[in-house]
């Protein structure tokens, strides 16, 4: 199995890089995709989908395992590039430096090529939402 584990300093309060993760309205502007279905509650499902530039739709889809406010997020996380099998999704939120060191843990994730390319989505992923509440 394969592990995509980060640690990124995000220029905001913890409180909204939390709800940059758990309010719909704020997951859209940097989280982008065609469709975003949360039911932000422990147990609650999601679904994320997003267009390639070739055309193909791709789903995203699991269920929130973990919902502590301003300190973690944990989920399932399943799609084509898990080979339809769950992984685990963590976000872990504390104060740091006038800032939030946000550390994701994407573990349970298939060593191969598909399972590998997580680790640039989440670079892409990190570097949108770091720019998305710097703004705010």
């Amino acid at each position: 199995m394969f592990e995509v584990k980060m640690k990124r300093l995000i220029p905001a309060r913890v409180e909204t890089v939390y709800r940059a993760w758990t309010d719909p309205k704020f997951l859209v502007q940097w989280f982008e995709g065609t469709k975003h279905i949360m039911n932000i509650a422990v147990d609650g499902l999601w679904f994320w989908e997003h267009t390639s530039d070739s055309g193909k739709r791709h789903a995203h889809y699991g269920r929130y395992l973990a919902l502590e406010p301003n300190a973690r997020i944990a989920t399932t996380w399943m799609s084509e590039s898990t080979h339809g099998l769950e992984s685990k999704l963590e976000i872990k939120l504390t104060e740091k430096d006038g800032g939030t060191e946000l550390v994701l843990e994407h573990t349970g994730l298939p060593d191969d090529e598909q399972g590998r390319g997580h680790e640039g989505g989440w670079k892409y992923f990190m570097n949108r939402l770091a720019e998305t509440v710097a703004k705010k």
